[in-house]
């Protein structure tokens, strides 16, 4: 039998219980300690929070973690509909009040996960694997179909009819009748880069022009007209990969925020400011038109820009609470203690404070691998660690996993740490040898 849940608020009601005022925007910031997502809709922010979960934030209202997905690794809203990647692969859908377990990607690679998620214009969704191709779910029935790509992807954006799909090595298609292809435009947006590239990065499209931006590593960021094939570029004062872009319609302007590496400019009336903060690796970018306010999903959890004044808010922020529903889900496909062990885990929440990765040392490969290896035991002993608490991690990695791992601490965290690092899978580092400490 299917199991059903009873939860106490649903998706988009209001909830007044725990209602706070005076936060950015009216919302009220999570406490989570790596943001992969966040998307808004109908008033309201979803942060894709890791471990945390789906949580759900609403102006003058608490944060709400949303019961579906055990983790939530990416994020795609439109009015009345949420969907996100389960860090198994699997995607969920609210709609309403109710929500629905969908099919699970397959696995390319060890270690594949989904890299983005969008809905079309007819309520369906495309979700992006890391190595296993692009999936279409129709948002009913438990199957899905899949694309092929060659190389790795990273960034997907739907316009209309029309799928967009960036990564790797210069990776830039459209699928079209089933099959990956060659984008008109794409010669254009060669030729206008030339030689100042390695790759393409961010997708966004503009619901006001119907443009596509597409952000790259070399300070660029291309605006495309679909319907013409012209390519436009900003160059933009950032450093590293472009890997967030988004925006919307203020008083009848297009304002497009564009996060780098570390830094956010804003592209406003033909002119480029530059925001001030520093943020960790923004991976995604909501843009609150009513209060124009801009909230920033990135390493260092959920950070908030007032655009209209130019200053970072400095919010305070609270755990997100267990959320409810009235409805059971429907099975689209799942097993039948998904929902309760999806529930445990939800509730079950985290500690509280920032995980840190610090006194990293690495040998025998690059920065972008050592990069992956703290951000996979980030996520996979995150919760190990205790407020105040730490462990000394040494690993190395061969073949793109964990082949010795010593953890130094005490008692619990130490065998936590120990355990769920062994598991690790980093398919960016095949050969690494690191040392470093997760702290809170």
């Amino acid at each position: 039998m299917r199991r059903v849940m009873t939860l106490v608020a649903g998706l988009l009601c209001a909830a007044t219980a725990g209602a706070q005022e005076g936060g950015p925007g009216g919302f009220v910031l999570p406490e989570v300690r790596w943001a992969n997502g966040i998307a808004g809709a109908g008033g309201q922010l979803f942060v894709a929070g890791g471990n945390e979960g789906l949580i759900a934030l609403a102006p003058g209202q608490a944060p709400r973690r949303l019961t579906g997905p055990r983790a939530a690794i990416a994020v795609a809203a439109r009015e009345g509909a949420v969907v996100v990647a389960d860090r198994d692969r699997t995607l969920h859908l609210f709609r309403g009040e109710a929500w629905t377990r969908g099919p699970r990607a397959p696995e390319g690679r060890f270690g594949d996960d989904i890299e983005a998620v969008a809905f079309t214009a007819e309520g369906g969704v495309w979700a992006l694997s890391r190595y296993g191709g692009a999936h279409f779910w129709d948002g009913r029935r438990p199957r899905l179909r899949t694309v092929a790509l060659e190389g790795e992807a990273k960034h997907l954006a739907v316009a209309g009819e029309r799928v967009f799909v960036t990564g790797r090595d210069r990776m830039l298609v459209e699928i079209r009748d089933g099959r990956a292809t060659r984008p008109g435009f794409a010669d254009a947006a060669e030729q206008a880069l030339a030689r100042d590239y390695q790759t393409f990065g961010a997708l966004w499209v503009s619901p006001a022009s119907g443009h596509l931006w597409i952000g790259t590593n070399g300070r660029r960021v291309l605006e495309v007209d679909l319907e013409a094939d012209r390519v436009r570029v900003h160059d933009l004062p950032v450093f590293g990969q472009i890997g967030a872009i988004a925006g919307a319609s203020v008083d009848g302007a297009e304002w497009v925020v564009v996060g780098a590496q570390s830094e956010l400019v804003l592209l406003r009336g033909g002119a480029v400011v530059a925001l001030p903060g520093r943020f960790s690796f923004p991976e995604g970018l909501a843009v609150h038109a009513p209060s124009r306010h801009l909230f920033v999903a990135n390493r260092d959890g959920v950070q908030a820009v007032d655009l209209e004044a130019g200053r970072v808010v400095d919010a305070p922020t609270v755990a997100a609470r267990a959320a409810s529903t009235t409805t059971a889900p429907t099975s689209g496909g799942g097993d039948e203690g998904a929902a309760a062990s999806a529930m445990a885990s939800s509730a079950g929440g985290g500690g509280r404070g920032g995980l840190r990765v610090e006194n990293m040392n690495v040998s025998g490969c690059g920065l972008i691998p050592a990069m992956a290896i703290a951000a996979r035991a980030q996520e996979a002993a995150g919760r190990c660690v205790p407020a105040g608490g730490s462990v000394r991690i040494s690993l190395q990695t061969r073949g793109g996993r964990a082949r010795r791992v010593e953890v130094e601490g005490d008692g619990r965290p130490q065998q936590c740490a120990r355990r769920r690092l062994r598991a690790l899978r980093v398919p960016a580092a095949p050969r690494c040898d690191a040392t470093f400490t997760l702290a809170r």
